[in-house]
């Protein structure tokens, strides 16, 4: 059986956003939001700069 792929919603990105400023880990933000870990792993290094994450970065950028 294949998994399917879905993109994180702008909402979802700055759900994350919120969690890591509030210090959340990233498996705290997977409780909370419920993909798995390495889903949110990844939405945060694709995402994540010098100052942070920025959520609004991903549907820009070409995956």
């Amino acid at each position: 059986m294949t998994k399917t792929y879905r993109l994180m919603a702008l909402k979802e990105r700055y759900q994350i956003s919120a969690y890591l400023a509030a210090g959340f880990t990233r498996s705290a933000i997977t409780e909370k939001l419920g993909p798995d870990k390495s889903s949110i792993s990844r939405e945060i290094n694709r995402n994540i700069r010098l100052r942070g994450y920025y959520p609004k970065q991903a549907p820009m950028k070409k995956l």
